[in-house]
């Protein structure tokens, strides 16, 4: 997730965190909650290293490849009925940025140019062949823009849902840049005091927030791709990775911003698919990004929240489809 707005759960969790703490969670019932977790939830795919770091990523199908990158503090779990309507008619990547889902944690460049240069290695030690089709959510459509503005032969076309956009931060009300302060913060404070049990209550209430941020009810796969994410969530290192991830954003929207300004637009297929409940200014921002593209076009998923993948995941497949028989 990236809207501020739309992670008022983190500042709730903070505070159901602490007091969790104070309760007497403790060391030992962190330990507990991880291992647990590991042994009921065994990893679907496996781990490879890129630039350094460890990944666990998914590969399945055959075709041209699709590759998934997920929004911030986001598991490719949570993206299982998308995987499932293209596994199909390609081949769909899926990976967990460092400390989130599968992937060990990982003190490493957060910032979107950086995340692009891991992926295409992880794409190079995979021995997947571009050119890809890309599929950004939120702060992952910062991650694959900065992709394709590196290599972009690399790029046959891109699926933008619900994307982040670098000028997205100027249009903040006051109230909601003190939010963003709070957010920051909390995440950082979170992270500081994740070993001491703060794992727990927030892996806990990431399903229960999830779940309320969502605009209608949840499909069994959909719930329990949330619930697997949760568990997940948990892990002192993806605390960690969320607060590294937050205070990652502002950068990324600054280098997005320089690429924006000194780059040419992606001359592939590209669809931006905005969420029916998307605050009118984010609307503005994802016609500006479709309109700016030669081939590009604006989507609305109408009465999906911000989490699109699990409200509409039909919408995203058949923009990928789409995109797949343009190019082929």
């Amino acid at each position: 997730m990236t809207r501020f707005p739309a992670t008022g759960w983190t500042v709730a969790a903070l505070a159901t965190a602490v007091a969790g703490v104070g309760a007497g969670v403790g060391v030992v019932a962190q330990r507990r909650y991880e291992a647990t977790a590991r042994r009921r939830h065994p990893a679907p795919g496996r781990i490879v290293e890129a630039d350094g770091v460890a990944l666990h990523t998914l590969t399945e199908g055959r075709g041209p490849a699709i590759v998934i990158e997920c929004g911030l503090g986001g598991s490719q779990l949570e993206w299982e009925e998308v995987a499932d309507g293209l596994r199909g008619r390609a081949t769909v990547v899926r990976y967990d940025r460092p400390g989130f889902g599968w992937s060990p944690g990982a003190r490493c460049d957060r910032r979107s140019t950086a995340t692009a240069a891991r992926l295409r290695a992880l794409l190079h030690a995979l021995d997947v062949p571009p050119p890809y089709v890309l599929v950004g959510h939120s702060f992952g459509g910062l991650h694959v823009r900065a992709f394709a503005a590196a290599d972009p032969s690399a790029v046959a076309g891109m699926v933008l849902v619900d994307p982040a956009h670098e000028r997205m931060r100027e249009a903040l009300t006051p109230a909601t840049k003190v939010a963003e302060r709070v957010v920051r913060h909390g995440a950082a404070v979170a992270a500081a005091l994740a070993p001491l049990g703060l794992g727990v209550p927030l892996g806990r209430l990431r399903a229960t927030l999830t779940r309320a941020e969502l605009a209608g009810p949840l499909t069994p796969a959909a719930l329990r791709a949330v619930e697997l994410s949760a568990a997940g969530y948990g892990r002192v290192a993806s605390v960690r990775a969320f607060a590294d991830e937050v205070a990652a954003l502002p950068r990324s929207c600054e280098q997005l911003a320089v690429l924006a300004g000194t780059g040419e637009p992606p001359p592939g297929p590209l669809v931006v698919l905005t969420a029916g409940t998307a605050p009118p200014v984010m609307r503005e921002l994802h016609a500006e990004l479709a309109s700016a593209a030669p081939r590009g076009r604006l989507v609305v998923a109408d009465g999906a929240s911000h989490m699109v993948h699990l409200d509409a995941p039909g919408a995203i497949v058949e923009a990928a489809v789409d995109i797949l028989e343009e190019i082929t």
